[in-house]
Order: structure tokens, then C-alpha cells, then sequence
């Protein structure tokens, strides 16, 4: 029996590191939507690490990402996908296709990591989010487009300071009765019914 139960375990494990299903592969960019899912207001966005060793990181821990905005200089770290679904969003890689066949991809991605591990700026939704630390990561370049969301609006945009996006950010976080009503998306409608 004790076998049994530690085969399930070791079998629970080596899915969890090897990703869900098999979809993503180290240095995948992983985003997660925030808000409703038809139109969601900004997406969250990690690098996917898998199971490699790297320095700090703990057994399970397959995501390095911005931990949250923050006025700490240490906001970055490793996390666990877990259940939550996010979708492989490697939307730079036709610009940098020298970068991605390098012979040392994974290890430039880990010194990176490395470099920015404990060590990010401060959080600033214009220019240091989640969105630059993992292109950063996987291309050696920030950026920050946040593609299909209503963010994208004022990431496309030389607003100069980004004072109505934080303000739409703080209404969506404080309302759950928000401006976008999410029951009217296609999503929420067809699981309603």
C-alpha cells in the first residue's frame, strides 16, 4: 500500500514540474486575465521555470514573477502556478528569433532571473510591472503592451504619468460592481446557462 501512495505522489509531483499537460516549456511567458474574462482590464504575466534548479527557488515553485505592486526594492520572486489558467503568451518571439536560438537561451533566462531575483524597482504600472520583468526575462527587453485588454488603451499611449490607469486599477480592486459588466460577457453568459 505505502508504495502505491508514494508512486501516486511521485507521479503527482512530476506533473506538477513538468508543467500542466505538457503546455508550457522553460521561459515561457504565462499570462493570467484580471477582471472578466471576454475583456479583461490587465493581465498578469510570469515566466514559467519548471522544474530547473535555480539558486532560491524551492521544490515546486515553477513561476517567477512580480510578486505584487509594491514600494519594496524585492518584489520579485518564485511562485506555484497551481490551478489557476493561464494561457502561453510568447507574443515577441517573431522580433527576436536570434535571442530564442541562442545555444545558451535557458542560461542567459537564468542569469536574469538571477540578476532580478530580490532585486526588482520598485513596482510602476508604467514602467516596471509584471509585464516588463517577464519580457525582460525571457528577451532581454521590457516591454509592456498587456495584448487584448483594456490596459493595452493606455499602454499604447504617451500618457506621460498613468494616473487614469491606476485610477480604473483601484475602481476594478475596490467594485465589484465595476464599470465593465462582466455578466453581459459571452463567457458568463454561456456558463450561466
Amino acid at each position: 500500500m505505502r508504495k502505491l501512495i508514494l508512486a501516486g505522489v511521485i507521479l503527482q509531483i512530476t506533473i506538477i514540474l513538468t508543467g500542466i499537460n505538457g503546455q508550457y516549456e522553460f521561459g515561457d511567458i504565462i499570462s493570467f486575465k484580471r477582471g472578466c474574462s471576454c475583456l479583461p482590464l490587465y493581465k498578469h504575466f510570469a515566466v514559467y521555470v519548471d522544474n530547473v534548479n535555480i539558486e532560491g527557488k524551492l521544490p515546486g515553485q515553477d513561476i517567477f514573477h512580480c510578486t505584487g505592486p509594491t514600494k519594496s526594492t524585492s518584489n520579485c520572486g518564485f511562485g506555484v502556478l497551481g490551478n489557476e489558467i493561464g494561457t502561453k503568451e510568447n507574443y515577441l518571439d517573431d522580433n527576436f528569433t536570434t535571442e530564442l536560438n541562442r545555444s545558451d537561451f535557458h542560461d542567459r533566462i537564468i542569469s536574469r532571473i538571477t540578476e532580478k531575483k530580490n532585486n526588482c524597482r520598485p513596482y510602476k504600472v508604467r514602467s516596471n510591472n509584471c509585464e516588463h520583468l517577464a519580457t525582460y526575462v525571457r528577451y532581454g527587453e521590457r516591454f509592456s503592451q498587456q495584448p487584448g485588454t483594456i490596459a493595452s488603451l493606455f499602454c499604447k499611449r504617451n500618457l506621460g504619468s498613468c494616473e487614469k490607469y491606476k485610477k480604473l486599477l483601484k475602481e476594478m480592486e475596490e467594485d465589484a460592481q465595476s464599470q465593465i459588466d462582466c455578466e453581459k460577457c459571452p463567457d458568463n453568459a454561456a456558463a450561466a446557462g
